[in-house]
């Protein structure tokens, strides 16, 4: 069982009268001791929580990472750095707001090819 688990988790903006999804159906867990990264491009869905001097963030993601190695915590990291993202054991991408699996991989691949297929 997760240390930690999130379970379909959704967040929509509204302007005007269109609706935007930022997050759809949000679901993962986080064992004690694991690092997992969300990652994804400006404006899939993961929000900024603030900016440092690369030297300054640097010190404090060391420090986070030492404190998940020799206390056993968790880290849930979200960034669209993925040199940082490297860091944790698990990489999650986030594309549109939806947290992304082999399968779903697949089936965009799938979907993108019959596409083609019909445009021709």
């Amino acid at each position: 069982m997760a240390l930690v688990e999130v379970r379909q988790v959704s967040k929509q903006f509204q302007q005007g009268e269109t609706v935007i999804p930022v997050l759809r159906d949000l679901s993962f867990g986080v064992e004690a001791g694991d690092t997992v990264a969300i990652v994804g491009q400006s404006g899939c869905g993961k929000s900024t929580s603030g900016n440092l001097d690369t030297a300054t963030g640097g010190k404090v993601m060391n420090l986070l990472f030492d404190a998940v190695t020799q206390r056993g915590m968790s880290l849930i990291l979200v960034t669209h750095d993925m040199q940082l993202a490297s860091r944790c054991k698990k990489r999650q991408p986030l594309v549109q707001g939806q947290l992304q699996t082999l399968r779903s991989k697949l089936l965009r691949l799938c979907r993108m090819r019959v596409s083609k297929c019909y445009q021709r």
